[in-house]
């Protein structure tokens, strides 16, 4: 009597263990391509037929059509302004607020003033103004936020240039 027990015992295990398997190979098998996916992933998970090759970049419009975060409203561009002490002013946003501008010759290139000024913070965009003191000539003024980690290809991240004359 105790071997058929032990019998039935083995086969219950045996039974048991196969259930479990097999339980695991449909949950694996449901689960499919998503099964990478944790419950704090972001954005959508890709099909499994989907490759890096068939996705299609969306829309968008060329850099020199988008206006930035940054804006010169005065002198704007193309215009004549009365020297020699030219009102800057606009509005902009950068890092803890600190923007930096030049002045250069429009024809050499050369640089006839630069400094810093203060705008909104961090995305907030704020006004900013400063004066500076050219003779009569033909300028560009850029005004962008530094890059203060000095990881930028370009350093003059969010640019915004006018060009302008001063009588």
């Amino acid at each position: 009597m105790n071997r058929p027990m032990a019998r039935a015992s083995q086969a219950g295990t045996g039974g048991l263990a196969l259930a479990v398997l097999l339980g695991l190979v449909l949950l694996a098998g449901c689960a499919g391509p998503r099964a990478a996916a944790s419950p704090s992933s972001t954005g959508p998970i890709a099909p499994a037929s989907a490759s890096p090759t068939e996705t299609t970049p969306p829309d968008s419009p060329s850099p020199s059509t988008t206006p930035g975060p940054n804006v010169i409203a005065h002198p704007a561009d193309g215009e004549t302004v009365h020297g020699p002490t030219v009102q800057v002013s606009g509005v902009g946003t950068a890092f803890e607020a600190n923007l930096v501008w030049e002045v250069t010759d429009a024809a050499t290139h050369e640089s006839m003033a630069k400094g810093f000024t203060t705008a909104g913070a961090n995305g907030v965009v704020g006004p900013f103004s400063f004066t500076v003191t050219l003779d009569p000539d033909d300028y560009v003024l850029e005004i962008w936020e530094p890059d203060v980690a000095g990881l930028a290809v370009d350093p003059h991240h969010n640019s915004t240039s006018v060009t302008f004359t001063v009588d």
